[in-house]
C-alpha cells in the first residue's frame, strides 16, 4: 500500500494496541526517518511531534478507542496511489465526544522528507463505536482476487499478465496460518498482509497505467479495479480496528 495509507494503518495499530496492553509497540514500522509528523489536538489546541507523545496526549484527554474509516463510495482511482487522495481518516472516541484526524502530506525537497500533519476536528455526529466495526470479508476478498487474477491473465498481452502473480500471492496469504505478528491475531494479519500485497495502484507501470483494452474489457477493468480497492480497504479496516 502507499505510504499515506500505511502510515494511518500503522498509527491505528500502535494506538489500539496501547489501549489493549498499555505498551507502545516499537515493531510496527512507521518510517520515522522519512516522515516528519505533527499531531495538532483540538480544544485545547496542542501540537506534539512523536507517536509516543501523541498516545500520551490521547491518554491524558481520556480517549477510549480509535478506528480507521474510509469512504467506500470513492469511485475515481486514477490518482489513488498519490498523496492526499485516499479518503481515509482516523476517528477517536472520548467519553463525551467523537473527533477525527484530517491528514495533509507535503514533500520537503530541501530535507528530503515527507511532512505529515494530522489535525483533530470535530466529528459531525457523535457516533457509537460499533458503527465503525467491519467484519471479516475473507471470502469476498478472495473471490475478487481470483476474478481479477483471471482477468489479468486473460487480457494480459504483456501489460497485465504480470499482475496475476501478485493477486495469487495475496490469495495464498489469506490462507496462510503461519503468519506471525507481534500482537495481531493471525486472521487480522492475513487480511492486512494480503491487502498490502494486492495494492497495485500507483503511477507509471502500476495497475492504473493500463492501455486501452477495448470497450468491453475497459468496463470490466474499471469494475474490478473499484471492487479491488474497496476490498483492500475493508481488509485493512478489519485488520486494524477489530482486535
Amino acid at each position: 500500500m502507499n505510504g499515506e495509507l500505511q502510515h494511518m494503518a500503522s498509527l491505528n495499530l500502535i494506538v489500539k494496541n496501547y489501549l489493549n496492553t498499555g505498551v507502545i509497540d516499537k515493531t510496527v514500522q512507521m518510517y520515522a526517518d522519512t516522515y516528519k509528523t505533527e499531531y495538532i489536538f483540538l480544544d485545547p489546541v496542542k501540537t506534539v511531534k512523536t507517536n509516543d507523545e501523541y498516545i500520551k496526549e490521547l491518554e491524558a484527554r481520556k480517549f477510549n478507542d480509535i478506528k480507521f474509516l474510509f469512504n467506500n463510495q470513492q469511485d475515481e482511482l486514477m490518482f489513488i496511489g498519490f498523496s492526499n487522495v485516499i479518503e481515509g481518516i482516523l476517528v477517536t472516541f472520548y467519553d463525551n465526544k467523537t473527533t477525527y484526524w484530517a491528514k495533509c502530506w507535503a514533500y520537503d525537497k530541501d530535507k528530503n522528507v515527507w511532512r505529515v500533519i494530522y489535525t483533530e476536528c470535530e466529528y459531525p455526529n457523535n457516533q457509537e463505536k460499533s458503527l465503525f466495526s467491519v467484519k471479516s470479508r475473507r471470502e469476498e476478498f478472495k473471490s475478487l482476487l481470483i476474478e481479477i487474477s483471471d482477468f489479468a491473465e486473460r487480457v494480459g498481452k504483456g501489460c497485465l499478465s504480470n499482475f496475476s502473480n501478485i493477486f495469487n500471492s495475496a490469495i495464498a496469504t489469506l490462507d496462510d496460518n503461519t503468519l506471525e505478528h507481534s500482537f495481531l491475531p493471525i486472521i487480522n494479519n492475513q487480511h492486512l498482509t494480503a491487502a498490502n500485497k494486492a495494492w497495485v495502484f500507483g503511477g507509471m507501470g502500476s495497475w492504473n497505467d493500463v492501455p486501452d483494452l477495448g470497450d468491453i474489457d475497459n468496463a470490466e477493468y474499471k469494475r474490478l479495479s473499484l471492487e479491488l480497492y474497496r476490498e483492500i480497504m475493508y481488509a485493512i479496516t478489519f485488520a486494524v480496528n477489530d482486535f
